[in-house]
């Protein structure tokens, strides 16, 4: 199969009919025709390096002549990532179109702020793990769109609370419907970024609420109903700035940090009941938050969104945002039984932003 350009991903889609028939498939990428920002070796290694556990796929390539950093960028944008979507369908066609059994089936999972951006993610994952699902968001319209979706595409039991999850009456609105569930995802936006000159007692307090003390209640609430039945699975969206505080989320930094430490303790306290608390570090993906911050940061320094964008993700060594999708998998191997001996720890997705060894 050779694939000359961005363009060939339709034709790749539109032939997985033929692996059923084609005992193995040979993946060939010419480059003698290509522009100079659609592929490079630099792809082609780690795509064949991904790959080399699969001995049904070969890949090829043909007149190789550079790598180049600009491709590294470009490769990410426009129709040429129809190309790993389309090649992601055809692998998972050889295998059977198998995922890995997280073994939670069934069971039940509270999704805080999930209609959207890294909680939809979540929610996305577990729906495809079997799980059956409590979601809640402020914006009613895009919560049972977002509902309506996973019911669709996962067939798995969809409950919507509409209500601000960092309100107590929010939080008991979503408890009362959720009832005893096997898993909570704590999700909440983040507070507005700043100046230290800018904020007052008041912001701090309103930060603390949102990002530390909403998650900690909700822990508080479900943590009895888990340890009984033996078995739970608690992950908190918290950010990158636990592990590298950014300047302008003085606030954020702040109560994140402290849901981190309450954590700490608290994780290896419930441990021996069989329950695990882990928090997933988010660094730059595309949602909305980012695109909101994107737009700060052109403002601020009188340029457009799209070149703060480009220079956002210039500064991540794989060149790109991450996606929810890839925040999702991540969420839900955390849930699962294979996750049962990580306690209490904070897993960094950030495309290697952050340059430390701990």
């Amino acid at each position: 199969m050779l694939l000359n350009n961005a363009s060939s991903a339709p034709r790749l889609a539109g032939c997985e009919h033929f692996l059923d028939v084609i005992p193995e498939l040979k993946i060939i990428f010419s480059f003698s025709n290509l522009p100079f920002y659609s592929v490079s070796a630099y792809h082609l290694g780690n795509i064949r390096g991904a790959l080399s556990w699969l001995p049904s796929i070969k890949i090829e390539s043909e007149g190789a002549r550079f790598i180049s950093k600009r491709c590294k960028h470009e490769f990410y944008s426009g129709r040429s990532i129809d190309f790993w979507i389309s090649l992601s369908i055809v692998i998972r066609k050889i295998l059977g179109n198998k995922n890995m059994d997280l073994g939670i089936t069934n069971k039940t999972a509270l999704v805080c702020a999930s209609s959207k951006g890294l909680g939809r993610g979540c929610a996305e994952a577990l729906a495809e793990a079997g799980v059956h699902l409590v979601i809640n968001a402020r914006d009613r319209k895009a919560l049972n769109e977002t509902a309506d979706s996973i019911r669709t595409r996962f067939n798995v039991r969809v409950q919507t609370v509409a209500a601000d999850i960092t309100s107590l009456e929010g939080q008991n609105r979503v408890l009362d419907v959720a009832g005893s569930p096997d898993i909570l995802i704590n999700n909440a936006g983040g507070p507005p970024p700043g100046m230290w000159s800018d904020w007052e007692k008041s912001d701090f307090l309103a930060a603390l609420e949102a990002n530390m003390l909403t998650p900690i209640n909700l822990i508080k609430s479900l943590l009895p109903s888990m340890m009984e039945k033996g078995w739970g699975r608690i992950v908190n969206i918290t950010s990158q700035s636990v592990k590298a505080p950014i300047a302008v989320l003085g606030l954020s930094n702040a109560a994140r940090a402290g849901l981190t430490g309450y954590v700490a303790g608290t994780a290896r306290q419930v441990a021996p009941h069989g329950v695990t608390i882990n928090n997933l570090l988010p660094g730059v993906h595309a949602t909305d938050r980012i695109k909101y911050l994107d737009l700060e940061v052109a403002k601020a320094r009188g340029i457009t969104v799209q070149e703060a964008a480009a220079e956002r993700a210039g500064a991540i060594p794989v060149g790109r945002y991450g996606t929810r999708q890839e925040f999702g998998a991540a969420c839900a191997f955390l849930c699962s039984q294979h996750a049962s001996f990580m306690v209490g720890q904070n897993v960094l997705l950030d495309g290697g932003a952050i340059n430390a060894t701990l």
